[in-house]
């Protein structure tokens, strides 16, 4: 270290004994001087306490990418959720349609006298519903919007224009591949990379203070100068300066300060025992997640294929249906219950592509496998 000091006292005032009298002595004084100060030998304490502040640096680092990777996977999720929502609100108009299709053909046998009264009502009845439900769909579009514009930190009132997923490839099936994404999750995921950092810093904190039991050997000089006015008596202001330096090895050695030392050791190996029983903590949670993600992206794959399947099923038996009621060998209520089951195929469709492309996406968070761009820690 290397600082600047002065000392400066300005009207000094005192009495000297002469032959004959007592003579005052006025003075100012000054001393500027350069001081260096170099410690040679610590035992350790500065490369520990560099080793400490650098991995608690790389655990805000890696801490901040993992939050970097969650802000990715929830506006992934929000996106998901407005294209699902855009998605039921198309179901929900083609429900519509369906509806209206139903009520007309109920309204021509009931023009013909094949038809009752209240057959008519129902279908108008189921009619209602669909427009109820197109408005509730309404609803959920702007309310998907809302929360995806919260994400992106916009306001909610600027619109927001996105891509349809219906023709986008989805994910493949992973396969038996949980134990290999398990592998990567423990090696790449940053909070883990962040515990170890953690874990790390508290080793240096040990040895840090462990090395507060032993001496420090250092080294001191100081280069200036001293320079004085002065009047003696009644005479003249007088000028005088002369240099001052020194040289000092320093040797010490606390041998005893009430055995806060210790205490602090012990507190610092209280600390990588914390510090390892979170890392080992996170490594299960990230195993679990991992697990957990993985189980619900490959029933995700399943659902949607079974979905795809009750969708062509159901709209074949609706198909069906709504021929033989035309022609009066099925009656209204057949009709609406193939309706119904061709509605809720359309939602059920939309709703499991959603929870594909979600749980793919929280696969891959787990997995720690989502890019940050170029803020990765070391």
């Amino acid at each position: 270290m290397v600082a600047a000091q002065a000392a400066v006292s300005p009207h000094t005032r005192f009495l000297r004994e002469g032959e004959t009298d007592t003579v005052t002595i006025r003075q100012d004084s000054y001393e500027p001087r350069l001081v260096l100060t170099y410690t040679l030998l610590d035992f350790g304490r500065r490369a520990q306490s560099a080793e400490l502040a650098y991995q608690r640096l790389l655990a805000a680092s890696f801490a901040f990418n993992r939050r970097l990777q969650e802000v990715v996977f929830s506006v992934e999720h929000g996106y998901y959720m407005l294209d699902a929502a855009q998605g039921l609100e198309r179901a929900a108009q083609r429900n519509v349609d369906l509806a209206r299709t139903v009520l007309a053909a109920a309204d021509q046998r009931f023009a013909v006298g094949l038809a009752t009264r209240p057959e008519v009502l129902l279908a108008k009845q189921v009619e209602t519903r669909a427009v109820y439900d197109l408005e509730n769909a309404h609803v959920g579009v702007k309310n998907a919007e809302a929360e995806l514009a919260l994400t992106l930190g916009i306001p909610a009132n600027r619109p927001l224009a996105i891509e349809s997923l219906d023709r986008q490839p989805l994910p493949a099936d992973l396969g038996d591949a949980v134990d290999s994404l398990i592998d990567a999750a423990l090696a790449q995921r940053p909070d883990l990379a962040g515990r170890v950092a953690e874990l790390r810093a508290a080793d240096a904190a040990v040895e840090r203070a462990k090395a507060d039991f032993l001496p420090r050997v250092g080294f001191r000089g100081h280069y200036g100068e001293s320079i004085w006015d002065y009047t003696f008596g009644d005479s003249a202001r007088r000028h005088s300066s002369e240099p001052t330096y020194a040289t000092v090895f320093t040797f010490d050695w606390d041998l005893f300060r009430g055995f806060d030392r210790l205490n602090a050791m012990r507190e610092a190996e209280a600390d990588v025992g914390a510090a390892r029983a979170a890392l080992a903590r996170t490594q299960l949670d990230a195993i679990a997640e991992v697990w957990r993600a993985y189980y619900d992206y490959r029933a995700a794959v399943r659902k949607l294929a079974f979905a795809d399947a009750l969708l062509a099923a159901s709209q074949e038996a609706y198909e069906a249906t709504l021929k033989t009621y035309q022609v009066g060998l099925s009656d209204i209520v057949e009709l609406l219950a193939a309706e119904r089951d061709l509605a809720t195929a359309r939602y059920t469709l939309v709703l499991s592509r959603a929870e594909l492309l979600t749980t793919a996406a929280r696969v891959a968070y787990a997995a720690g496998d989502m890019p940050v761009g170029s803020l990765r820690g070391p």
